[in-house]
């Protein structure tokens, strides 16, 4: 159980202990020699711009770190799932955490058939360099490993450098993959998604409400807003103020406007 004041990665130690008990059996499918040999291709490729890692989920722990040190400044050997989770740009740390814990709740409990390197999750992630600069990569997660129940057991991440982080969205996505079910499983991951992101309460209902609507109507109009709520056009510039604020403050982002904010948590896969 979650409790508050945990830090990230104490949350997703706690998750992943309750989804993969450390008492049951699990026999893994992936042999370790496609494993040697897919990271000896990575080591192959390997370059100023990137850098991955394999996250163990079992242990909870980050696995075979190569070229954080010269991409991030920080040693591989000191780059754990903590200094991880701490260096992603306060903007996106909601969204990702969530993402990535809708996504272990699914693919932890062998819903879906798995294959090594098969199915993949993409996005941009903002990470921060050791001299403070923050950095946008585009972030491939991958099958590493499963066991004959179909239980995630471990992922590789690769990060590619795009550039200064300049705000970008997550832009989360599913690659298409056998035996994957891509539309089923995105779907089942986005909703739990803003089901969570809900019961977190960072908005009211009504300012949800409010959300939601600039989502699918961008041209849509306050006077138009206030009739499809049945409220003043003032009680619509009163959520609209307070969303406003809420966002700046929960994603460190300067935005310009309520519209602004629901396009934002579209492109998220919140909204």
């Amino acid at each position: 159980m979650l409790k508050k004041n945990q830090s990230p990665a104490e949350e997703l130690r706690v998750l992943v202990n309750d989804l993969l008990p450390t008492q049951n059996d699990y026999l893994p499918i992936v042999k370790t020699e496609q494993q040697v040999k897919q990271l000896g291709l990575l080591n192959e490729n390997l370059s100023d711009e990137n850098f991955y890692f394999v996250f163990d989920l079992l242990a909870c722990e980050l696995n075979y770190v190569k070229n954080a040190a010269k991409v991030l400044g920080y040693p591989d050997h000191e780059f754990t799932v903590s200094k991880y989770l701490s260096s992603i740009h306060p903007g996106q740390a909601i969204q990702f955490n969530m993402i990535a814990h809708c996504m272990y709740e699914i693919l932890c409990k062998g819903i879906f058939k798995l294959e090594f390197l098969t199915q993949k999750y993409i996005s941009l992630v903002a990470l921060k360099h050791y001299n403070g600069e923050y950095i946008i990569f585009k972030k491939t997660t991958s099958i590493f490993q499963y066991d004959k129940k179909n239980r995630l057991l471990a992922q590789l991440n690769e990060f590619n450098k795009i550039g200064p982080y300049e705000a970008e969205p997550l832009r989360p996505r599913v690659t298409e993959a056998n035996g994957f079910q891509k539309d089923t499983f995105e779907r089942q991951v986005f909703q739990m998604v803003l089901k969570g992101f809900m019961e977190k309460k960072y908005f009211s209902e009504k300012e949800f409400a409010v959300l939601k609507y600039f989502a699918q109507n961008e041209l849509g109009s306050r006077k138009e807003l206030a009739e499809n709520l049945c409220v003043s056009i003032a009680t619509v510039d009163t959520f609209s103020k307070r969303i406003l604020a809420k966002a700046r403050n929960t994603f460190t982002h300067s935005f310009n406007d309520v519209k602004s904010v629901a396009l934002f948590l579209k492109k998220e896969r919140i909204l």
